[in-house]
């Protein structure tokens, strides 16, 4: 069953599939990471593009209230940054086609929410 997001808002950014998949900057049309598909609740992610151009990206199903603010770091397995309790993916950032970012992301198994900035 597909899922129904409450909020979302693109800018400067292009999503290869409505929700997740892979993430490109507007202005380059390069390839700057990949959201997975059904392991996040809420992610809000923020970057300029190593071509100058700023976007950011938010996607919101909004079915946990209050999310738990993690003091954790998601780990990297591969090159996919997952939740560090359950190893759900959760998001691929390619970082040597970004000049900085940041993200807030909720992992929708274990309900904690990791943030990063760079």
């Amino acid at each position: 069953m597909a899922r129904t997001f409450s909020r979302k808002k693109l800018t400067n950014t292009k999503l290869l599939k409505e929700y997740a998949s892979w993430i490109y900057c507007e202005n380059c049309n390069e390839t700057i990471g990949y959201l997975c598909y059904t392991s996040y609740e809420k992610v809000e992610f923020d970057y300029e593009c190593s071509c100058g151009n700023k976007g950011d990206l938010l996607i919101d199903f909004s079915t946990i209230n209050q999310p738990k603010h993690s003091k954790n770091s998601l780990k990297m397995k591969g090159n996919r940054l997952c939740c560090p309790l359950d190893d759900s993916p959760l998001i691929t950032i390619l970082d040597k086609k970004i000049a900085s970012f940041s993200y807030q992301i909720v992992c929708n198994n274990c309900e904690h929410l990791y943030s990063h900035n760079s």
